[in-house]
């Protein structure tokens, strides 16, 4: 595989971290989001116009009343779970330990839809879980259901564990600095980097499992929003902070879903036009993932002319479910999720 080396210098300016790279983006945006634009802060936008203002339109359009129905949006299939598959052997854990670094596998669970009415090929959903990038697995229960949701639609799912802070993996290429400042950093460059392999690992096995490779949602919520964020938006001339062992030019997806992820402040440098389409998840009472994150995404996506949908949601707070359970003009926004992935993935006709 063609490895990607682009280097980053760091210094240190009155205390603060500061980079110097001539693609510096994916490394602010993990700067941005350990230190600065995720940290707690309250978002002010806890109003319907004050959303609009946000996103420079006098208002928003009331959602449609009526849910799409059909492949991708009925709940119609049954579920079977296989768990524990690995998708990548050798990624590096245990820097800084009495035993050294060594390699582990990282495994996924895969839901595969079964029933009647199945097309020859699906599309397929990559689920990755939250937890600050200390914690979470991929068997916590609401990633379990969200999983199953897009199963029970029609979508060979999988849900994958990635690499934590406590598996200590080695330190993030020309930045033992920053390193010391915030001890998710390493793990944060790690699980970007593993979140890439899991793509790379569907997209080679979409033949055997019935996948359409074109017809790919990466979605996770908190870190796992994140995540897919980085890796949906990132294109190769934006990567600028770590050696890659993997290629990444041919691991784009069709849709995201940015679970109160947000880009760590830099949604406006590296969203453009061929990107995918966005569902964004967020509420505004958000104590946990600032709001002004999700706000940041649409703006983005609204310049770059790429198709979004925002549902307002202002008291589900930082948790999955709850936002999932909200509802907007009669319909909840899990089912204003899937009406959305099924018109952009053009899945009505199969």
């Amino acid at each position: 595989m063609q490895r990607r080396s682009l280097k980053v210098g760091w210094l240190t300016n009155e205390g603060k971290v500061v980079m110097r790279s001539s693609l510096r983006r994916v490394s602010k945006m993990i700067q941005d989001w350990c230190f600065g634009s995720q940290c707690g802060r309250r978002s002010p936008y806890g109003r319907r116009n004050a959303v609009a203002a946000q996103l420079g339109c006098e208002r928003l359009e009331d959602r449609r009343l009526l849910a799409a129905t059909g492949f991708g949006v009925d709940a119609s299939f049954g579920v079977q779970v296989t768990s524990d598959i690995v998708y990548r052997d050798n990624a590096e854990i245990g820097f800084g330990t009495p035993g050294g670094v060594t390699t582990t596998e990282l495994k996924l669970d895969l839901y595969t839809p079964t029933g009647d009415g199945l097309p020859d090929e699906l599309p397929g959903a990559i689920v990755i879980h939250g937890g600050g990038f200390t914690g979470g697995d991929k068997a916590a229960q609401n990633f379990v259901d969200l999983a199953n949701d897009f199963a029970s639609r029609g979508y060979v799912t999988v849900s994958i564990n990635y690499r934590l802070v406590g598996d200590n993996p080695p330190p993030a290429p020309e930045n033992p600095p920053y390193s010391d400042l915030d001890p998710r950093y390493d793990a944060i460059v790690a699980a970007v980097e593993d979140t890439y392999h899991a793509i790379e690992w569907f997209k080679g096995s979409a033949s055997t499992l019935g996948v359409d490779a074109e017809r790919i949602v990466l979605g996770g919520h908190s870190a796992g929003g994140f995540l897919s964020t980085i890796a949906g938006m990132t294109d190769i001339q934006d990567v600028g902070v770590y050696d890659l062992d993997i290629d990444i030019t041919d691991l784009d997806v069709a849709a995201v879903l940015d679970g109160a992820g947000g880009t760590g402040g830099l949604a406006g440098s590296i969203i453009d036009s061929a990107d995918p389409p966005t569902f964004i998840l967020h509420s505004s009472d958000d104590a946990t993932v600032d709001y002004s994150e999700a706000v940041a995404i649409a703006d983005a996506l609204t310049a770059a002319n790429v198709p979004f949908e925002f549902p307002v949601i202002t008291t589900a707070g930082h948790g999955l479910d709850p936002k999932l359970d909200t509802v907007i003009d009669g319909e909840t926004v899990r089912d204003q999720m899937f009406d959305f992935f099924q018109e952009q993935l053009d899945l009505d006709g199969l």
